[in-house]
């Protein structure tokens, strides 16, 4: 997939876009009608499986992982939703325990319900009721290009034109909004009912438990495996490794099919080959007697790769398109990535060291590196009264569901649309079940920089990977974090 003719295959790979009708502009791509009278239309190489019965229609966008039954495919897993529900809103509750990236379209003869997997990596964007029939789509500029919708302009200057965005390598958008008029983002735990077009939140239902350290620690650690062992039976798998604690727990996950997955670690500035996140992935697999190959990223994007990157998502980083490129040459393209993302959201990220008092927009876009920005303001101030409700409610804190909604829902949901030009890519922490498993462990295990849940949860899988240390600290780094404990 290195040659030009077979660049082209990369232009918005993995996307799709669902609506009233087919668009004739992508009829290369797959296309399924839904019972409701919408037509699915999705890239070649975005999986999509529909099963029906006589009370609901499922389809599916991406994959399911079940990991209670290790060996089901798509088809199995969508046949058992099906078989379980009365009425389309089951569904929801029903993927509880799932893994994957997905999107699923439930159907009966009352109600079309569109969600995602649980931190929203499979992105979905709709558009508002101005524009009459609901259309949704993998990102809004492929909405805006069907339905001929104008720029935001109170977005494009405020925010897209601001100074956060100037400075920030990895900038996000904030809130559940977009650079397009009448086109908005569905965050996790959310779902759209195409017919009035109403958005409500689905997650959660039941107030959090407690759970002990060593339960939490043999329930994340089985959970885990589990769903590793899901992945590696029905794909190739690939694990990039950092010195990091994630990318650590997920090759423990790994350990019973550790010969069989491609292990690397990436080259970009402004590491070299003599950074820790090179050298330590290095000791760790040579102790455990595995191959490490590491993949060289270019500075800057070939010419027609950019022009690609570039074109498939709107605002695509800079920074990020070269690591792409790297990935493009030395990536095994049939492999599905083990992405070690998520398990943040249980990791105490915005109070390690105190809860704050007060949370508003403002204190939000302040903790996050929004400055003031007043667009991310309003649309943290957005989010927060149902979010509050949520924590008032069923005990879930709101910086918490902060970390998982905002940042990961949009930070990190853009991260994997943009590499979708070169590689599908699975968190396997990203499961519902598993992610309340974690939160139900007292906060004192959970922070820090290797949170000792996460370290038990290793010892509980394969103790010989921590032969090396956890994002061991330069004197200047170990001097910083004494400071901000006194």
């Amino acid at each position: 997939m290195r040659d030009t003719d077979s660049l082209d295959r990369l232009e918005l790979r993995r996307q799709f876009f669902l609506g009233p009708r087919f668009v004739k502009a992508y009829q290369t791509w797959q296309q399924l009608p839904l019972k409701n009278g919408s037509v699915v239309c999705a890239h070649p190489d975005l999986e999509l499986t529909q099963v029906k019965n006589d009370t609901v229609e499922v389809t599916l966008l991406g994959f399911l992982l079940d990991p209670y039954n290790i060996a089901l495919q798509n088809k199995h897993i969508l046949e058992n939703l099906a078989k379980e529900s009365k009425q389309a809103e089951d569904i929801t509750q029903l993927t509880h325990r799932f893994g994957g990236r997905w999107i699923l379209i439930a159907c009966d003869n009352h109600k079309t319900i569109v969600f995602n997997d649980p931190c929203g990596y499979r992105q979905i964007y709709y558009t508002t009721p101005e524009i009459g029939s609901v259309w949704c789509a993998s990102q809004p500029k492929l909405l805006a290009d069907v339905l001929q919708l104008a720029i935001d302009t109170t977005a494009q200057e405020e925010f897209v034109n601001s100074t956060y965005v100037k400075n920030a390598r990895e900038y996000w958008w904030p809130g559940d909004g977009s650079v397009y008029q009448h086109v908005k983002h569905l965050l996790p735990n959310h779902q759209l009912e195409l017919g009035p077009q109403k958005v409500s939140r689905f997650w959660p239902r039941q107030p959090i438990r407690s759970i002990s350290l060593d339960d939490g620690a043999d329930a994340g650690a089985e959970f885990l495996e589990n769903l590793t062992l899901s992945a590696a039976a029905r794909f190739p798998l690939a694990l990039p490794l950092t010195a990091g604690l994630d990318s650590r727990m997920l090759l423990a996950a790994a350990r019973k099919v550790r010969e069989n997955i491609f292990l690397y670690t990436l080259i970009y500035p402004p590491l070299n080959r003599n950074s820790a996140d090179i050298v330590i992935p290095a000791k760790v697999l040579g102790t455990l007697g595995l191959t490490h190959h590491i993949i060289d990223c270019p500075s800057e994007m070939e010419p027609r790769f950019a022009q690609i990157y570039h074109s498939n998502v709107p605002m695509a980083h800079k920074a990020w398109g070269a690591i792409a490129n790297g990935l493009l040459h030395g990536y095994p393209q049939d492999h599905v990535c083990l992405k070690a993302v998520s398990s943040e959201i249980a990791r105490c990220r915005y109070y390690r060291y105190s809860y704050p008092k007060t949370i508003s927009g403002k204190s939000l876009a302040a903790l996050t590196g929004f400055g003031d920005n007043g667009y991310a303001t309003r649309a943290f101030d957005d989010w927060l009264g149902p979010a509050r409700q949520a924590e008032q409610d069923y005990g879930y804190k709101i910086l918490d569901l902060f970390h998982w909604e905002q940042r990961l829902g949009n930070w990190q949901a853009m991260s994997q649309l943009e590499w979708d030009i070169v590689q599908e890519e699975f968190a396997p922490y990203n499961s519902r079940a598993l992610l309340e498993t974690l939160l139900a462990v007292n906060m004192k295990y959970r922070g820090g920089r290797t949170g000792t849940l996460f370290t038990e949860i290793i010892k509980r899988l394969w103790p010989d990977v921590l032969c090396q240390p956890i994002n061991p600290m330069s004197v200047k780094g170990h001097l910083r974090h004494i400071a901000k404990t006194i």
